[in-house]
């Protein structure tokens, strides 16, 4: 019998959250080849063709699932970068920020239509890029905080996704922080799209700047991307 979990739309229908281990025939219960799951928590549907041995995604369903996920990183410059410096948390060894669960599925695709910087330093007006790759570290270049950058590389170039534009932030005002949007109808490089590494979900963000600014020690920097899933 079926759990409270596992409500039974037909005979050959089920909807499920996607942590419940879907039907199979060898459970006892009937599940006929192009029987079909629905994961109502993540909106995706999947289909079977040999009696819930193997479940696929049926990626023609619910096409288009938005999804806004935030990376925040405090960069430690002592405070003035030049032009093309990379920001990132650290002078030695630095990190990229990174955007967990972008996409719906381990190496899953979809569009950055999006995306949203914020600097934790008020008045401050400088044009930033974002390098977006599907890996969170590099080969052939480095990361570090206050260096001039040194990427994209050849050997760094399948894991690179592309370039967001950040053109001039701006504060409204006095004491807010300092941010920029770029949408599809702006200047910036949107709709990008994407495509996750294999075995993962995940994008990362590597920050530039285009004009040299007096940011402060500790900026603290937040970027919100939307996302479309497919």
């Amino acid at each position: 019998m079926a759990t409270a979990d596992q409500r039974v739309v037909a005979p050959t229908r089920w909807i499920l959250t996607a942590a419940t281990t879907k039907p199979s025939e060898g459970s006892g219960l009937q599940v006929p080849p192009g029987s079909t799951v629905y994961e109502y928590d993540t909106g995706n549907t999947f289909v079977t063709h040999d009696r819930g041995v193997n479940w696929v995604i049926k990626g023609d369903v619910v096409p288009g699932k938005m999804k806004t996920i935030t990376g925040t990183s405090s960069a430690i410059s002592t405070g003035a970068y030049a032009v093309n410096e990379m920001v990132c948390d650290s002078t030695a060894t630095g990190t990229m920020t990174a955007f967990a669960a972008v996409a719906r599925e381990n190496g899953g695709s979809g569009y950055i239509t999006n995306a949203h910087l914020s600097l934790g330093t008020t008045l401050l007006s400088p044009r930033i890029t974002a390098l977006i790759f599907n890996v969170g570290t590099v080969v052939g270049g480095t990361i570090r905080d206050g260096v001039v950058n040194d990427n994209v590389q050849g050997t760094d170039q399948d894991g690179y996704i592309g370039a967001i534009d950040f053109m001039s932030l701006e504060t409204l005002g006095t004491g807010g922080d300092s941010e920029a949007l770029v949408t599809p109808s702006t200047v910036g490089g949107l709709p990008l799209g994407f495509t996750c590494a294999s075995g993962a979900d995940d994008l990362y963000a590597l920050l530039v700047t285009r004009d040299a600014v007096t940011a402060g020690t500790n900026l603290t920097t937040r970027i919100d991307l939307t996302v479309e899933q497919y």
